[in-house]
């Protein structure tokens, strides 16, 4: 099989980590990876004590976001973004990349 048809290889090479060696390396062969649904996120920023402030995150996702989820105007309700993703799973792809404050 031709790695063009195959949609897993064609995923992983759509990451631009995939043609750095040392981000390559990290992206595939990291000793120590943590995944973390947003909801769990949720639930260690509460421990910690830390508000949720908002993503760093492409214009057009942060604005399919608005329109999906108006009443969310401030895009803070981390329950909301959790059922956004489910929708929309390209939306985080490479990883979370948000800001917190001390509550």
């Amino acid at each position: 099989m031709s790695p063009d048809a195959d949609p897993e290889w064609a995923q992983l090479t759509g990451f631009t980590d995939f043609f750095v060696t040392s981000e390559c390396r990290d992206l595939l062969f990291h000793v120590q990876e943590h995944r973390y649904t947003l909801l769990q996120i949720k639930e260690i920023l509460q421990k910690l004590r830390l508000n949720f402030i908002g993503f760093a995150l492409d214009p057009r996702d942060a604005r399919k976001y608005r329109e999906r989820v108006p009443e969310d105007g401030a895009g803070v309700d981390l329950d909301r973004w959790h059922d956004f993703e489910t929708e929309h799973p390209d939306t985080f792809r490479g990883m979370y990349q948000f800001w917190v404050q001390k509550a």
